[in-house]
């Protein structure tokens, strides 16, 4: 009966044990990116390395620099990409940060078609929620966004909105 239970036991630790592939401990596997912008869907997936021309999804930790994710789609046949998104913020923190480009180092922007947003007046945000954030070595980081950029189209400001933003982003700084 002894020998059952330590088998039992034995099998239940291997079992829960943590998988080495976890995304927290890995720089390699899938990431990916995807969100709306006034309604119309953008989405990429990857692996990691990638190149120009195969889109982007990664994120530049502290403390070398700002902390600022990195989305961007592979570059089209004109040479340039439909979509890149930066979203710099202040400290590298799980959780809900504010992004209005009201201090220095907390900003986001986006090329959408050649044409450039920002969310540099402080009339525009983005709601930026990072729900997983990779080590200081290396990992994914995912999380969500939303709201509102603005950019200047044909001398006339004009508001974008962004909705259901997600991310899954590796780590390679």
């Amino acid at each position: 009966m002894k020998k059952f239970i330590i088998i039992i036991l034995s099998f239940l630790m291997f079992s829960c044990s943590k998988d080495s592939t976890d995304s927290n401990n890995s720089s390699s596997g899938t990431i990916s990116w995807s969100c709306k912008v006034n309604g119309v869907q953008y989405q990429w997936s990857g692996s990691y390395p990638y190149s120009a021309t195969r889109g982007q999804s990664s994120y530049l930790g502290e403390p070398a620099s700002t902390p600022t994710i990195m989305l961007a789609s592979p570059i089209i046949s004109s040479g340039n990409r439909q979509i890149m998104l930066t979203l710099s913020f202040q400290n590298e923190n799980l959780g809900s940060h504010l992004i209005n480009g009201s201090v220095a180092g907390n900003q986001a922007s986006l090329v959408l078609n050649q044409q450039v947003y920002s969310t540099y007046p402080s009339t525009a945000q983005i709601n930026l929620n990072i729900s997983q954030m990779a080590s200081a070595v290396n990992g994914i980081t995912k999380g969500t966004f939303s709201g509102t950029m603005v950019g200047a189209v044909s001398g006339t400001l004009q508001t974008i909105n962004i909705t259901d933003g997600s991310f899954e982003v590796i780590r390679i700084q």
